[in-house]
Parts: C-alpha cells; structure tokens; sequence
C-alpha cells in the first residue's frame, strides 16, 4: 500500500514565488525540510478494542528519537475498520503535522541565529547528518 509521506505541493509553489519574486533573505530552505523528512520514521499502533490507529512520526538523531508529531484515524463502525488502511493516513495525517513542525522549528532555528548575528550558521543549515550528536 502506498503512503504519500512527500505531499510537498505548497512548498514547492511557495519557493516558486519566493524565487519568482526575486525574494533572498535568509529563509530555511525547502530542500532542507524534505532532506529531514527523508529520515523521518513513523510508528503505529491500533488502540486495543478500537477502531483507532495512531500515528508517531519520530526524527531519529543520534541515540535520541525526537517526536515530532502524533496524529490518529478512527472509523465509526468496526466492519469499516481496515488495519493497513488506517495505518496508511495515520501516518499520512502525522507526515503532515511532522514536516508543519520541522518548518516551525527549523525557523526558529534560524530566527534564533539572525538574532544572536549568527549569519554564517543561519546561511548554511547544514544537512541533517543523524549520525552526528554531540556525543559522537
């Protein structure tokens, strides 16, 4: 069963008008969010006597697994209920909320580096690199 965990479609119109604008301040970059989402896990699980499904999307970094999102499918009938299907847009709904959240906090990240003058780190946002903590 397929899962659309990549539906970026406003993003991409969005950059376009920024480019198209001519607009270049710093800005966190789409490439950036969907280079993050490529490393984004999700997890499910069905809520016992229920026809409720849960979705976790969960940002690995190193040894600590950030949770970035939490969103859940139920259906009214349970001879309408479909594991693999609410599994499917649970996750769909938390890639959604997961890549809302990434653009929040990466933008935070970057408001904060504007402010503390920063530029060359608000410049870069160096790629995602998992492996990578502060313990490594």
């Amino acid at each position: 069963m397929d899962i659309n965990v990549q539906d970026t479609s406003m993003d991409a119109r969005m950059e376009a008008d920024i480019n198209q604008l001519g607009l270049n301040a710093p800005r966190v970059p789409k490439e950036h969010i969907d280079m993050l989402m490529e490393h984004v896990q999700y997890k499910t699980h069905i809520v016992e006597g229920t026809t409720t499904t849960v979705a976790v999307a969960i940002l690995p970094m190193g040894t600590v697994d950030f949770t970035l999102a939490i969103e859940s499918t139920a259906c009214i009938d349970k001879s309408n209920f479909n594991a693999a299907l609410g599994a499917k847009y649970a996750i769909e709904k938390a890639a959604v909320s997961a890549r809302d959240k990434l653009w929040e906090l990466e933008g935070y990240v970057l408001a904060l580096c504007i402010h503390n003058n920063d530029m060359a780190l608000a410049q870069s946002l160096e790629p995602f690199d998992p492996n990578n903590t502060i313990n490594s």
